[in-house]
């Protein structure tokens, strides 16, 4: 079945966030037909293994993730002149693009039985588009694996990303008891916001308000909950002690005012930074010298199943896909993509033979 076909019938499934469950059973029932292993089988999603055939390889992961964005309105497919998008809704490309190729490979790889590579493991994990959700709950202990390639990001085939931003939520809510404080909470949240813009955040650092609202009882007092995004391309370490001179601001500020202020942090998801000389970067550059291809190494914002399998000591590097224009209407991807999507993964597959050697030459070099 070619890469396209796989692709077109996972776009029939409408599998937004929480709703995989038949994309699911589409992908389990295609593994089982290929005799490949199914290990887990859960909410977090799908994790197989195609056995080695030679030992000399190393064992390396593919992941994609199998819900997509969605605006309430199921995908209606559209093909003109090789280029994949909807007349309605979004395509779901992202990642379902990821997913038709993994599939792919594994059939190319049974079609062909002389051709040697290591055991490979296809993780297609769900909730990636809440917040990464599935890869956090899938058991990641039945892999032998210990790096791989999420495939995963925009952009042109072949690009990369080894380093992952981290993004953090800040959480106030402001309580002003009207019998206590004559200050309204609504303009303790004013003093605080123009305080704010005293810190000196680096300029790797971003940070916004992305939601201020307030509610006034019957009494008078106020109540105002104040949500604020940080994200950079920083270890979380690093980015700590910004986080802890807001909160300050915020703090003494209700000692201020006497008001009562509640925080809360929230990790939405780690950074991640991965070398040169890790497996999974030499690996991939042997294949995309195999391949004749540059290397050409880029950076986007956001999160992905990347970010968390990092976290869990997987590492994991980030592989452009080529669709564009994701979680929206206007989200395509072309045919040509996802065959030279499918050409890379094998070539990643094919290409790690006596990798430890061309590790050890390189840290001599």
């Amino acid at each position: 079945m070619a890469v396209s076909h796989f692709f077109e019938n996972l776009i029939q499934i409408y599998s937004p966030s929480y709703q995989e469950a038949e994309i699911l059973d589409y992908i389990e029932k295609e593994l089982k037909k290929r005799n490949v292993e199914l290990l887990v089988r859960s909410s977090g999603g799908i994790i197989a293994r195609l056995k080695a055939t030679d030992d000399h390889f190393p064992a390396i992961f593919f992941n994609a993730h199998v819900d997509t964005a969605s605006n309430g309105k199921k995908p209606k497919l559209k093909e003109e002149d090789g280029v994949y998008s909807s007349e309605t809704g979004f395509l779901g490309a992202d990642d379902k693009a990821g997913a038709a190729c993994m599939l792919e490979l594994i059939d190319t790889l049974q079609a062909n039985p002389s051709a040697k590579h290591g055991t490979l493991e296809f993780i297609f994990s769900t909730q990636e588009e809440v917040g990464m959700l599935g890869a956090k709950m899938l058991d990641l202990s039945v892999l032998t694996a210990r790096f791989g390639y999420s495939l995963d990001a925009p952009g042109e085939v072949g690009t990369f990303q080894l380093f992952g931003e981290t993004h953090l939520v800040l959480d106030f809510t402001i309580i002003q008891d009207f019998k206590k404080s004559r200050i309204s909470a609504i303009n303790v949240a004013r003093s605080v916001i123009h305080k704010l813009k005293q810190v000196h955040f680096p300029q790797s650092m971003t940070h916004e308000v992305k939601e201020f609202k307030g509610t006034t009882d019957s009494l008078g007092s106020e109540t105002v909950f104040i949500q604020m995004e940080f994200a950079g391309f920083m270890p979380l370490e690093e980015i700590m002690p910004y986080l802890e001179e807001v909160k300050q601001v915020f703090f003494e500020s209700g000692i201020k005012y006497d008001v009562e202020i509640l925080g809360e942090s929230h990790v939405t998801y780690p950074g991640f930074s991965i070398t040169e000389r890790n497996h999974s970067v030499v690996l991939l550059k042997q294949a995309l010298r195999r391949l004749k291809w540059p290397v050409r190494e880029v950076q986007y914002s956001g999160g992905s199943d990347a970010s968390v399998f990092n976290e869990r000591g997987l590492t994991t590097v980030l592989l452009s896909v080529g669709y564009q224009n994701p979680h929206s209407e206007e989200e395509q991807i072309s045919k040509s993509s996802l065959e030279t999507l499918v050409e890379l993964i094998l070539a990643i597959a094919l290409s790690g033979e006596n990798l430890e050697e061309a590790i050890s030459f390189s840290k001599n070099v």
